[in-house]
């Protein structure tokens, strides 16, 4: 029997499996009016959850770059935790933070988001330097170095 899903369907979700201390490349988008978050202080909040979910043992992130509408990020789910369970928490939070913040209501997330599991080390660096590029193909910087809402940890360039 052949399964017949279209782009985008929901059903597509329900296949996603998560795997504990695995890499994916994790994607999503800000939603209309939240593009303008783009600061350092939104990034700081950004970054304060990220660091609050490693603690509560929820995801590892090696690497994010903030870009004015999407957000990419290198994670490592930690035991027993769900990718889906984890955006969900991160997104949860992040937009209740942004809005009180910037004293605002309203979507700072669209719903969903796009994860590719890292199968080894060279798609991982593959992925990374796609991070590293964005923000330069996008003509944001002229270089990556010069992009001021990207994070790198330096375990990763232990693991490329």
């Amino acid at each position: 029997m052949k399964l017949a899903l279209k782009k985008g369907s929901r059903r597509l979700r329900e296949f996603r499996l998560s795997y504990p201390f695995v890499f994916y490349l994790v994607s999503t988008a800000k939603a209309e009016g939240a593009a303008r978050l783009n600061t350092r202080a939104s990034f700081e909040v950004i970054v304060s959850e990220i660091s609050r979910l490693e603690r509560e043992g929820v995801w590892e992130v090696l690497s994010l770059v903030l870009m004015p509408t999407p957000l990419h990020m290198i994670v490592r789910l930690g035991r027993g935790q769900d990718l889906s369970r984890a955006m969900k928490l991160f997104k949860g939070r992040t937009a209740r933070l942004l809005n009180e913040q910037n004293k605002r209501s309203g979507r700072i997330w669209y719903k969903g988001f796009h994860d590719r599991l890292v199968r080894d080390s060279e798609k991982l660096s593959g992925y990374y330097n796609y991070l590293l590029k964005n923000p330069v193909k996008a003509g944001l910087c002229s270089c990556p170095a010069g992009y001021p809402y990207f994070l790198i940890k330096p375990e990763i360039c232990e693991l490329l």
